[in-house]
């Protein structure tokens, strides 16, 4: 599907780690490699992709560009379920017989909104690792 305003992209910033951001505009006119602006919100400010930046097919849906391994409402995905109507987005810590769901929506009226966005690769570059005595 072409990129549209409005719809959500997972691309590569210039480092090689991926974002997710909303395609705020599209300016056919500019550059042929930096015609999309994508709004990110780390920085409330706007970063120009082209379509060799863009890893996955851009989505209406949020939920369409989460991956195993993305921090959603500062959690780790280690599973996902989606299908027509639904999706949930699994810790994987078990409660008995129960999965903790980090966010969620069903067609019976469950809505565990998705608040906020960190992909693996961000996370990798981002943490602090404290090194042990060995």
């Amino acid at each position: 599907m072409k990129p549209k305003k409005g719809m959500y992209v997972r691309f590569k910033g210039n480092n090689g780690t991926q974002y997710i951001g909303k395609i705020v505009n599209i300016n056919e006119f500019r550059e042929l490699f930096f015609k999309y602006a994508v709004q990110v919100n780390w920085c409330d400010d706007y970063v120009f992709i082209g379509d060799h930046k863009i890893v996955s097919k851009p989505s209406f849906n949020l939920i369409d560009l989460i991956e195993v391994g993305d921090y959603v409402n500062g959690q780790q995905v280690k599973q996902i379920s989606k299908g027509d109507g639904y999706y949930y987005l699994f810790n994987d810590c078990y409660d008995g017989i129960t999965l903790h769901i980090i966010a969620g929506k069903d067609v019976d009226g469950y809505t565990k909104p998705i608040e906020s966005i960190v992909t693996k690769e961000q996370f990798e570059t981002m943490k602090y690792v404290v090194e042990r005595d060995k």
